[in-house]
């Protein structure tokens, strides 16, 4: 049996430009909820007041988002706040991808909620380039009561 030969280039690209296409539409659809891990058991501090660390991830078909809290997330029923070191996130990126994390923080502390975050620029192999974001957010209950992503 003959292995035919590759005679043109342009069904080779039309497939990776495809395959792009398919593969960026999936980034930018991260609508699913990000799912939240306790990182640490809840502790008991002052009258009413509980902490513990949150651990979250997104994935979509271009790669994982991760957010930790860094250290304790503490409530006491009308307020919300962080308690240590300060949130760690990563992006694992599939490729074509590449990405440039450009903030990891926590919003609101002191309030009813908190949103732990993560900005990113998404960016192809052969250049393109898509900012996105990730929020969830926790309130002062300790309960993860949304979560968002978008680019």
């Amino acid at each position: 049996m003959k292995i035919p030969r590759l005679t043109s280039l342009r069904p080779l690209i039309a497939l990776v430009a495809l395959l792009a296409v398919l593969a960026g539409s999936l980034v930018f659809g991260l609508s699913q909820a990000p799912r939240a891990y306790a990182a640490s058991a809840n502790t008991a501090l002052a009258a009413g007041t509980q902490c513990k660390g949150y651990d979250f991830w997104q994935g979509a078909a271009a790669g994982w988002y991760h957010e930790n809290s860094g250290g304790q997330i503490c409530w006491n029923g009308s307020q919300i706040w962080q308690s240590g070191g300060g949130p760690s996130c990563s992006i694992i990126a599939y490729p074509p991808y590449t990405v440039n994390i450009t903030w990891c923080g926590i919003y609101n502390r002191g309030g009813s909620y908190i949103d732990v975050g993560i900005n990113a620029n998404w960016s192809f192999l052969w250049g393109g380039n898509w900012p996105c974001y990730m929020r969830v957010r926790v309130n002062s209950n300790g309960q993860v009561v949304s979560g968002h992503a978008s680019c």
